[in-house]
């Protein structure tokens, strides 16, 4: 799972950027994300940020509650599935 997004990073457009989830720590109310942009799937990192998102156990998995919180951020608006 990971999302694509035409985005801005470090003043560089990059067209169909791979953002994923790199990694997550947390409690059962809230985690803390790193997300990791590559130019495409399997390319380097290169450049990463952190967001904390809200969790509810009883909804889906933690991964999928990640990506669709990060959709609803402004930075993501527009950002498929992929």
């Amino acid at each position: 799972m990971a999302l694509t997004l035409d985005c801005v990073r470090k003043g560089v457009a990059i067209k169909g950027a791979y953002i994923r989830v790199w990694t997550f720590e947390g409690t059962k109310d809230r985690v803390t994300v790193t997300v990791a942009y590559q130019s495409a799937q399997g390319a380097e990192v290169f450049d990463t940020e952190r967001f904390v998102v809200p969790l509810n156990l009883e909804g889906p998995n933690v991964i999928a509650q990640i990506y669709a919180y990060l959709q609803t951020l402004p930075d993501f608006a527009g950002a498929a599935d992929c």
